[in-house]
Parts: C-alpha cells; sequence; structure tokens
C-alpha cells in the first residue's frame, strides 16, 4: 500500500544503523531459578518491541546472548519465560555483560552495563520508598483519628525524602545515558498546575505545548529505542494540540523540525507522521502529510526518496493541494438545469454541501434519497444548501433522474463543456463525493458519507448554538 512507503525506508536506515555502528555485546546469564527456559533479548522501537535474540538456560539456569546485530543506545529488555522481566539500558559500547537474576528482584546484579547498573539500584531505591509509605497508608487505615494527624506528617516527610532521594540520585549521575532516560521518561514541570480560572487554564495548556518536550532531545535516535517516546508523541498530538487539522499539521512540522540535527531522527520522525497520516481514516488527517510533504519532501532534497516514489508521492500530493480541510473551496463556474450559469462562491449559505454524483452510479441511486429525504431536509433551516452536481455525459438521464428523486429543491448542475476544471480543484476518488463548506466557503469536511454528514452537521450546529 503506498502508505508504507517512507515506513520501509525508515526500516531500512534502521538496519543500516545497526550494522554500522556500535559494538557487538555478548550477555551471560545467569538464573539458577529458571532453567532449561527461553530468554530473550528484546528492544523497543515505535512503540513496539522486537526479539533481538534468544536462547534456552541450560540445566544450571545459565544463558549465553550474542545478537548478531550491533547494539544502539537505548533501552532494552531481558524476558524469561514466564514471567521475568528486567529493564536494561545500553550505551552502545558495552561488550561483555553478565546478568544474575535472583528469585527476589532485589538481588538481580548486572556487571557490564554501567547505566543499567544504576537503573537497577535507583529502582531499588524507589521501591523501598515506596514500600514505606504504602506501610504507612496501611497504618493511617487501622488507626484512630488522633494518630491519623500524626501519621499523614510521616507520610508526607517520607515522600519528600523518596522524591530527594530520586532528584539527587540523578544529579549526582547526571551526563550518563541512564539520567538522560529517566529524565525523558518524567513529565514536564508545569507552572499553575492546578489552574482555577479560564485565563489560568489557556495558559497551562499553552505552556504545556510548547515545552512538553523539554526533557527529551528530539535529535538524540536513543530515545527512539525507549518504551515511551512513540507515546509520548502520541499524547501530545491527542491532548495537547488542537483537534483542528491545521494545527495538527503545524504541530507535526515543528516536531520534525527539531529532529533535522540527526538524520536517523528526521527520517523516524517525518516516516511516523506521513505513514500514519495517510493511513488514518481521521477527518483531516491528510493535512499532516500534506505540509509536511510541503515542508520537508516536497523541493526533492531527501536522497533516500527514489524519483519513482518522489513522483508517487508527488501525484498524490497534487490530488489534495487545493481541496483540504481549512482551505477555502475553490469557485466552479457550472450551468443551472434551466442553462443559466452561476458559481459556487455566489451562494449565500451557512453550509454549502457540493455534491458530486452520476445517475448511473449505484451508490448514488442508493444516497442521492438519503441525502434528499432526511439529511437535506433536517438541516435545510439551518442555512443548509445544496450543488448537486451531475458528473454523467447525458443531459436527458440527468434531468431524469433530478425528476425521479423530486430534487427541484437543490441547486442542480452540470458542466457539459467542462469549463469549471473541477477534476484539478477536488480530489474526486468515486462517486458520490461530497465537500462540506462553510458560509466563507471555508473546506470543513470532506469525501464523508451521508450519516458522517449528519454527526457532523449536529457537531457543527451545537457548536454554533453554544450547546457543545
Amino acid at each position: 500500500m503506498r502508505f508504507n512507503l517512507l515506513l520501509a525506508l525508515t526500516l531500512f536506515l534502521v538496519t543500516s544503523a545497526y550494522a554500522q555502528t556500535s559494538t557487538k555485546l555478548t550477555i551471560s546469564v545467569n538464573a539458577p531459578q529458571h532453567k532449561e527456559q527461553k530468554v530473550f533479548l528484546g528492544s523497543y522501537l515505535g512503540g513496539n518491541t522486537y526479539a533481538v535474540d534468544s536462547a534456552f538456560t541450560d540445566k544450571a539456569g545459565k544463558a549465553t546472548l550474542k545478537p548478531e546485530s550491533k547494539i544502539e543506545k537505548g533501552q532494552y529488555i531481558l524476558y524469561i519465560l514466564p514471567d521475568v522481566q528486567c529493564d536494561l539500558l545500553f550505551a552502545g559500547t558495552e561488550t561483555d555483560v553478565y546478568i544474575s537474576i535472583d528469585k527476589n528482584d532485589v538481588k538481580n546484579k548486572i556487571t557490564g552495563a554501567p547505566d543499567t547498573e544504576l537503573l537497577w539500584k535507583y529502582l531499588n531505591g524507589r521501591r523501598a520508598g515506596d514500600e514505606k509509605v504504602a506501610k504507612l497508608n496501611d497504618e493511617m487505615a487501622a488507626s484512630t483519628d488522633t494518630k491519623k494527624t500524626e501519621l499523614m506528617t510521616r507520610i508526607n516527610a517520607s515522600k519528600q525524602e523518596l522524591g530527594d532521594y530520586m532528584a539527587s540520585y540523578v544529579q549526582k549521575h547526571e551526563g550518563t545515558w541512564f539520567a538522560s532516560f529517566l529524565k525523558g521518561s518524567e513529565p514536564i514541570d508545569v507552572p499553575l498546575d492546578d489552574p482555577q480560572t479560564q485565563e489560568e487554564y489557556v495558559a497551562y495548556r499553552q505552556y504545556a505545548k510548547e515545552h512538553y518536550f523539554d526533557n527529551i532531545n528530539l535529535a538524540e535516535p536513543a530515545y527512539w529505542r525507549t518504551n515511551y517516546m512513540s507515546a509520548f508523541i502520541d499524547d501530545y498530538m491527542d491532548n495537547w494540540v488542537e483537534a483542528d487539522p491545521d494545527s495538527l499539521a503545524i504541530a507535526a512540522s515543528r516536531l520534525v523540525a527539531k529532529t533535522k540535527t540527526d538524520d536517523y531522527c528526521f527520517n523516524r520522525m517525518l516516516s511516523r507522521f506521513v505513514n500514519e497520516s495517510q493511513a488514518s481514516v481521521q477527518l483531516g488527517r491528510e493535512n499532516i502529510w500534506a505540509r509536511l510533504f510541503e515542508d520537508y519532501i516536497k523541493d526533492g532534497n531527501l536522497d533516500w526518496i527514489t524519483d519513482a516514489e518522489y513522483n508517487e508521492l508527488f501525484t498524490m500530493y497534487k490530488e489534495i493541494e487545493n481541496c483540504r480541510i481549512g482551505q477555502v473551496g475553490m469557485n466552479l463556474d457550472l450551468l443551472k438545469a434551466d442553462g443559466s450559469p452561476f458559481s459556487t462562491d455566489s451562494i449565500d449559505a451557512d453550509y454549502l454541501l457540493l455534491y458530486f454524483y452520476d445517475s448511473n452510479c449505484g451508490y448514488c441511486q442508493i444516497n442521492t434519497p438519503i441525502l434528499h429525504d432526511s439529511i437535506y431536509a433536517k438541516y435545510k433551516d439551518y442555512g443548509f444548501e445544496v450543488v448537486a452536481f451531475f458528473q454523467g455525459d447525458s443531459e436527458e438521464s440527468w434531468k431524469e433522474f433530478v425528476d425521479g428523486y423530486n430534487l427541484h429543491n437543490w441547486i442542480n448542475a452540470y458542466d457539459p463543456e467542462y469549463k469549471s476544471e473541477y477534476w484539478l480543484k477536488y480530489n474526486l476518488k468515486g462517486y458520490p463525493s461530497m465537500y462540506l463548506l462553510d458560509k466563507n466557503k471555508t473546506i470543513i469536511a470532506k469525501r464523508i458519507d451521508v450519516s458522517s454528514l449528519a454527526v457532523v452537521m449536529d457537531r457543527l450546529l451545537k457548536v454554533k448554538n453554544g450547546t457543545d
């Protein structure tokens, strides 16, 4: 499928990166409680986990992992069937790593991987602090009211102590991959984290949107090999960027721009957004990949895209260049049934539906009466008008279609000499096709079916009336 184009290229670069850099790694595992069990080394990429290598422990619980691919800087996971999971941090320079797995997680040990050693010590300290707080919470739940105040003071002090420990431990090891990894996994501190007024709420969201990735260097490849990078990008786009297509497109382009100093990260971010937005069925997501094509691909400066691939993308882009949601719909000069000329720009309507159809189209024969008798009838009193643009060749069959479905209260139009060049202005992949324009002729929905049109209209009217 076409939307897999850049993804395939990205995966090629990933493979190339593993093959060209970093040091070969040997991992010796000692897990006496897990004899003759399968051991996996997994890597994270794009929100998924991939097996890098595997082996079976012997009768003494020992196994050796020797990944064929060289291990890049990032986060990894050691998994022993059925229930042992250990997070690993590799800086890409490790050669010989020894891991000892105990039935008590606190006693797990690792040598030869300094960042993982730091991580495990940190997690053990955090676990001890959490257990202390949990024990005090249990005491408070069973205590009398007179003792609750004292216990709450101790709980708050324990939480502060734990927070101080975590902060000082990370600060002590600043400059390591461990410290960068942990900082990247933490949400940013947002001023006014409990906004009380609308003004404070707007300021809170604006700050969070602008500083969301302050703890992550988007041009550092290692972050793409963590279990949180992909989730953070999803959360940012889904919950912090305004949901309109243009805002999403701008936000995606800004994230891509932050990766341009590193080819790997630039390729990952650009490919991710292009692939996802081309594959998405959500209204207006095409604006994302179209904006990215304009900003980063159109000039033809990416040497990892072949001429054939570029031409395919360019063709796809030209189909939607002037008819995306948020753009002003281009004017069409057409003829009415009586032969009189008119232009779509001249129609005064709060909501104007451009309905492209062919009388011989089976779907048109099914959907047209629903559109007329249900949708149009429901919304016509709210400034909803329809230009029904006949795409066939026979004027006689067109008029029979209009008469047969009693469409005379629509603006019925055709263009027998093709003067309007409608095919260059609107992307018509099949019939029927619909474009919904607002009072200013801005496209607010496109290529939707009649049931989706009803949902869109209901939402628009709720917003207009302030009831949404």
